[in-house]
């Protein structure tokens, strides 16, 4: 607090007591728009941990609620939101945030990057390739149950690859 004190001294020697009094009056005023955010920004923030520890789906469903709720829908929190909740990899509470801030129509190259980051990968050209490799090690071993497993995994992520549908005839 000391060197508050000095720099309230060393201007009131340049500037009269009330009209200092009344500068940093006007500093405060201004400065409490940009405290309340910066609280919004924190109890989201907050909200999206929360629904990242959650361990059952009726505490996420209502802890996803009470986070889409606090932004009020509006577009800087949606993006706090939206960039939270990709950050901490809670892909449905990212898709709702974003979902709303594209219905609002603002922010449309920040709506474009969250989109992108929730997309799906795209599997390599050599996926298929390696669970066919994979699935033929895991049947070789004699760890059939676990090959048709990865095989029926494998399948549905690649369903017109013709080697992993050669196999399967092989297994039955």
């Amino acid at each position: 607090m000391g060197a508050i004190a000095q720099l309230v001294r060393g201007l009131s020697a340049f500037i009269p007591y009330p009209v200092l009094i009344g500068i940093v009056a006007v500093l405060v005023v201004l400065a409490i728009p940009s405290m309340i955010r910066g609280a919004h920004t924190r109890q989201i923030r907050t909200g999206v941990r929360e629904v990242a520890r959650a361990t059952s789906q009726e505490s996420r469903g209502a802890r996803e609620e009470a986070a889409i709720e606090l932004t009020r829908g509006q577009p800087h929190l949606l993006f706090v939101l939206a960039d939270e909740s990709i950050r901490l990899n809670q892909r449905r509470l990212a898709e709702r945030a974003v979902e709303t801030l594209a219905s609002k129509g603002t922010m449309p190259d920040e709506v474009a990057r969250f989109k992108r980051a929730l997309e799906p990968e795209k599997p390599h050209a050599g996926a298929a390739l390696d669970a066919l490799v994979a699935i033929r090690v895991l049947h070789r071993e004699g760890l059939t149950t676990q090959a048709r497993a990865r095989l029926v995994e494998a399948r549905a992520r690649f369903p017109d690859d013709v080697d992993l549908a050669e196999f399967e005839r092989t297994l039955t």
